[in-house]
């Protein structure tokens, strides 16, 4: 039989219609724009976030029944519809409601089907539930907010586990040591680092290797100044909030008139302002730009460490500024390693590693300065002048960074 070539040619191109015209189908949004998905509620602002978790809320204690098909909205609210599965199943209450369809099927256990309201309303309000969580839980990852423009906040969400632990684990470590012995302190921390082992083996994804620059290409990014600003800035600041905080419980203590029995209260206090802090920065970081926000942040602690130098005297006034310090202390971090890895192009894990690098050597220099006045017989107040000069200093480098390299990038890009 001879085969017509055009005719072939035509069925084989309507064949590939057909076979790729279903491809991405189950991919798309609804033509409505009216219509709300998980993108368009959350995907707009940080108002999206606090609906949702207002519709989890709202999922336990609703009576509305735009979702359910239900005669008595009363017996569709969850805790209700739980509470008479259980209850009232069980002569466990007395019921007055025997006219009520639901309720004498529920109290003399003979129901047969779903259509009983309180059995349907507990199982497909779970089910919405559990979805609505999920899904909250997965728009609130840390991929899902660097897409959206809060790529600080999504940095702040990993650096808080730093701020969980100096308000949770220091000041247990330092209960521990001083009640039973630090050899327990040490040893709980050993044994915590190997389920963290076993954590990140289970729960951290794989997650696909960054181009390869090769070693030189890595280190190209060293040769601009604005990475040499952050780490410096980094460096400087963080040295002057551990110049002062090296020496936070006998400045307390022995200047304030704090009770040595109150520091693990006043640990959590500081813990806390670092954990606001972090936060706090991410999201201030992601709507008015990391470089402004961590310079106004620097200054705000130069200007509290100057501040201690005089009302350190003052128990309350004491114990306020070191939470504005702490608080400023961790509201610097995300903007500076976000700030970092930007303008570490080819190279952002080292650049990632560098901003660690500078704040380790900030500690240690800040430390070694803060020693030094009191090593010379002054009290320890002293400590906050070298912190405070340092603090300034960062101030003023990521000031000069702000100006030269974002605001007049956000001028343009605000213009364009």
């Amino acid at each position: 039989m001879k085969i017509d070539i055009k005719h072939f040619a035509l069925a084989a191109a309507g064949a590939t219609m057909l076979l790729t015209s279903c491809i991405g189908d189950l991919d798309t949004l609804p033509l409505n724009p009216s219509d709300s998905t998980s993108e368009t509620v959350y995907g707009k602002d940080e108002n999206g976030y606090l609906a949702g978790l207002t519709k989890l809320y709202f999922n336990f204690v609703s009576n509305d029944t735009t979702d359910l098909q239900v005669s008595d909205s009363g017996a569709s609210e969850l805790i209700r519809a739980f509470w008479t599965i259980q209850e009232v199943t069980a002569d466990a209450c007395k019921c007055a409601w025997e006219n009520d369809a639901w309720v004498r099927a529920m109290n003399t256990d003979t129901w047969s089907d779903a259509d009983n309201d309180a059995t349907y309303a507990v199982y497909v309000r779970t089910l919405q539930g559990i979805a609505y969580v999920n899904e909250y839980l997965r728009q609130t990852a840390s991929d899902k907010l660097s897409d959206r423009g809060k790529v600080a906040q999504a940095i702040a969400i990993m650096t808080a586990g730093m701020t969980l632990a100096n308000v949770v684990g220091v000041p247990a470590g330092t209960w521990i040591s001083h009640n039973l012995s630090w050899r327990i302190t040490f040893a709980g921390v050993g044994l915590w680092g190997l389920v963290l082992f076993w954590l990140i083996r289970r729960w951290i994804p794989y997650l696909a290797p960054l181009p390869d620059t090769g070693i030189l290409g890595q280190f190209r990014f060293f040769r601009h100044l604005p990475p040499w600003l952050i780490l410096f800035a980094t460096a400087l600041g963080n040295g002057g909030a551990f110049c002062w905080f090296s020496y936070v419980n006998p400045l307390l203590t022995r200047v304030s008139g704090i009770a040595p029995s109150d520091m693990t209260a006043v640990m959590v206090l500081a813990g806390m302002g670092m954990l606001v802090g972090n936060l706090a920065g991410g999201r201030l970081s992601d709507r008015f730009g990391p470089g402004k926000i961590a310079f106004i942040a620097q200054g705000i602690m130069s200007g509290a460490l100057l501040a201690t130098f005089f009302l350190a005297p003052y128990p309350v006034c004491a114990l306020i500024l070191m939470t504005v310090c702490t608080t400023c202390l961790f509201t610097v971090s995300a903007p500076q390693q976000l700030l970092l890895i930007r303008h570490a192009r080819g190279g952002e894990m080292l650049g990632a590693a560098s901003v660690q690098i500078a704040f380790n050597l900030g500690n240690a220099l800040g430390a070694w300065l803060g020693g030094l006045p009191v090593t010379a017989g002054y009290r320890y107040e002293y400590t906050t002048l070298p912190a405070s000069a340092l603090a300034l200093t960062g101030c003023l480098l990521l000031l000069l960074f702000w100006l030269r390299f974002e605001a007049t990038a956000r001028a343009a890009r605000t213009a364009a």
